[in-house]
């Protein structure tokens, strides 16, 4: 017999420590995640000298824990995320993947946020990315990489979130300018 044995493994996503905003706005924001790639039950994959194949899946689902996240970095910048509030904020999962072959690993990270009013209409829409790659050959590197990604892509929108441009939005949306 021959060929290899590929064993799915849970990772956890567990960012860092993001930078609060030194601006707290005021505000309610609805917050809806989908899951656009293709391959949605993976989000990576081990392969090479490191031991097992394994295809990485993160523990729960993909989109209700990025939902998380991202109403954490909402709730540091002073809004409050309510079911129902007629300023939306849609996310979209376009890529999410990490890789490690034993020499290196890689994770690439891309979310899109829109921003819609009650009547649907998008007032700001924004691509968010998260990098982190090189070598490092320790354990749990590949969701190490993983998390990096995550965080400088929870800190891009935290930064965002925490501008006045944005808040302005958000008030218009919910109709309140």
């Amino acid at each position: 017999m021959s060929g290899c044995y590929t064993a799915p493994s849970t990772v956890v996503l567990n960012p860092g420590k993001v930078p609060g905003c030194s601006t707290r706005h005021d505000g309610n924001i609805a917050l809806k995640f989908e899951d656009g790639r293709t391959e949605k039950t993976s989000v990576g994959k081990l392969t090479g000298r490191i031991g097992k194949n394994a295809v990485l899946e993160v523990q729960g689902k993909l989109e209700e824990r990025l939902a998380d996240l991202f109403s954490d970095v909402l709730t540091q910048a002073g809004y409050r995320v309510v079911a129902g509030s007629p300023a939306l904020l849609e996310g979209e999962v376009r890529e999410f993947w990490v890789h490690a072959d034993g020499w290196t690993q890689a994770a690439s990270e891309r979310i899109r946020l829109r921003l819609r009013d009650k009547a649907g209409l998008v007032l700001w829409e924004q691509t968010f990315r998260g990098e982190d790659g090189g070598m490092d050959m320790v354990d749990a590197f590949a969701e190490k990489s993983m998390n990096i990604a995550l965080t400088r892509l929870l800190s891009e929108a935290a930064e965002q979130f925490g501008s006045e441009s944005f808040y302005h939005l958000v008030q218009k949306a919910a109709g309140n300018e």
